[in-house]
């Protein structure tokens, strides 16, 4: 059916089929439209036109009449049907002008502006729809879920949902709230039997490029920003360890790794595993250059890297005191500028009882060694070894005796081996060189032995034998062969 508006006759109402016409007396009052009342004129009451408007006035009405109720049959599939259309020609208009003004009780509670936009009045408070749809919701706009109940508000500065409302793509990706202040990726806890959903977070990637090699997009985390001095926030992760005993009860979540607004790191964790396999750096620690990189079973140091310990427990605040240096190729040192070190290397130790070899340096320039005891430690004697340059023998170099709490010592002795068979002092063998003298506190000892072969010229040897007569004979041999006795046992 079509509505036409002319100058003359005024409007034509049209249906979709039929012709004739006739003539007669008009029915009704002016203005009224015409219609057929058994065979003759009758003026349609509610329905009047001025002869370019037409005007609708249906009545009251207590039982259901739509004022409007048309009906038309499509049947051509070549053909794009339009069921209702009104063409305005804007050539001048408010902007606040509509086209279409739905009102109850003469209040607008639906309209359609001339730029097609649908807008709502708000509903009546402690209102809400009884079915699905959207509509003004306080002025924001509302979307109604089943039975009506609000399932999304949209104002000027933010997009809300209901609490147990939730946002999903293919129903596979899904957002949810978990509780205050808490997002949550993936469906609500599950119960009973069901497994959650493994869930995945991505930046966009290249599919595949025309160029090769393309670069990778970042993705960033920020933590929340403080102002001033004030720290900024830290970025936390959380993990649900293995509870202790059997059950259903979900388990608790405990801090795993803490991003700290100074940018340290601090792991929760008594083992802190980087990586795996045999081949795959696990931690790397670096500044401008990596100053430090630990491999499965190594750890590398650069060359200006130092390894520190201080007095406090606390390691950021500490100054190191006790420090490990690389001097040069092949080459590691103990040394703190001008402070004295010293180097232990204990036997036993409860820590408050032990023995220990000790390397010192002292103020001044002078450096000890020796064998230290605290506590009940016990005395022990300590030896400097060499291996020979041929064969496997071990040669003693130098034995000493205990030390007491610091470094006096008390009995120093050389010996080797095998016995009889090395120099101390000689011009060429283990030693080497000839010392000036020997000063002595106390006594020289010697035991009988075979007497010697000559000596080189200008040389003596001191010596013991037995006389042949069971007296122990102390003798110089000269380097003419010529062996004089210095003494013998009374």
């Amino acid at each position: 059916m079509t509505f036409s508006t002319f100058a003359s006759p005024g409007v034509s109402l049209q249906g979709g089929g039929g012709s004739g016409g006739g003539g007669g007396t008009p029915g009704g009052s002016n203005t009224q439209i015409q219609y057929n009342n058994s065979g003759a004129f009758a003026g349609a009451s509610g329905l009047t036109t001025n002869g370019t408007e037409l005007t609708i006035a249906s009545g009251t009405k207590t039982a259901d009449a739509p004022v409007l109720n048309m009906s038309q049959t499509w049947n051509n599939g070549a053909v794009t049907f339009t069921g209702l259309k009104f063409n305005a020609t804007d050539t001048a208009s408010n902007a606040s002008s509509l086209l279409m003004d739905l009102q109850v009780g003469g209040s607008s509670k639906a309209r359609i502006d001339k730029n097609g936009t649908l807008s709502f009045d708000p509903v009546a408070s402690g209102t809400s729809p009884s079915r699905p749809g959207i509509g003004n919701w306080f002025n924001s706009l509302g979307v109604f879920g089943a039975s009506g109940t609000l399932a999304l508000s949209i104002s000027s500065s933010a997009v809300n949902t209901g609490s147990s409302y939730q946002i999903s793509w293919n129903s596979d990706t899904i957002l949810t709230r978990r509780g205050a202040a808490n997002l949550r990726l993936g469906a609500a806890d599950t119960t009973g039997t069901t497994a959650p959903t493994p869930q995945f977070l991505s930046a966009q990637s290249w599919l595949s490029s025309t160029t090769n090699n393309q670069t990778g997009a970042n993705f960033t985390i920020d933590g929340s920003q403080g102002t001033g001095t004030g720290a900024g926030g830290s970025i936390i992760f959380r993990v649900a360890p293995a509870g202790g005993t059997s059950n259903g009860v979900q388990n608790a979540l405990a801090t795993a790794l803490t991003i700290n607004s100074d940018r340290s790191v601090t792991f929760n964790a008594a083992n802190t595993s980087f990586g795996t396999g045999t081949t795959v750096n696990f931690l790397r620690v670096t500044q401008s250059l990596p100053f430090m990189e630990m491999t499965l079973g190594e750890i590398y140091l650069s060359a200006n890297t130092l390894v520190g310990w201080g007095s406090l427990n606390n390691a950021v605040n500490g100054t190191a005191d006790t420090i490990l240096r690389r001097d040069a190729a092949n080459t590691l040192a103990l040394r703190n500028g001008a402070n004295a070190q010293e180097f232990r290397v204990y036997g036993t130790t409860d820590g408050t009882n032990s023995e220990f070899l000790a390397i010192k340096s002292n103020t001044g320039g002078t450096f000890d060694i020796g064998i230290r005891r605290t506590g009940t430690g016990l005395s022990q004697n300590g030896t400097l070894n060499a291996t020979a340059t041929s064969g496997s023998s071990i040669i003693t170099c130098l034995t000493w005796g205990s030390f007491g709490g610091g470094f006096l010592q008390t009995t120093v002795g050389f010996s080797s081996a095998s016995a009889g068979s090395y120099d101390l002092g000689a011009t060429t063998g283990n030693i080497g060189g000839a010392f000036r003298r020997l000063i002595l506190a106390q006594y020289i000892e010697t035991s009988e032995m075979t007497a010697p072969a000559a000596p080189a010229a200008n040389g003596v040897r001191i010596y013991a034998v037995d006389n042949g007569s069971g007296k122990t004979q102390l003798m110089a041999l000269f380097a003419t062969g010529a062996a004089q006795q210095i003494a013998i046992e009374p």
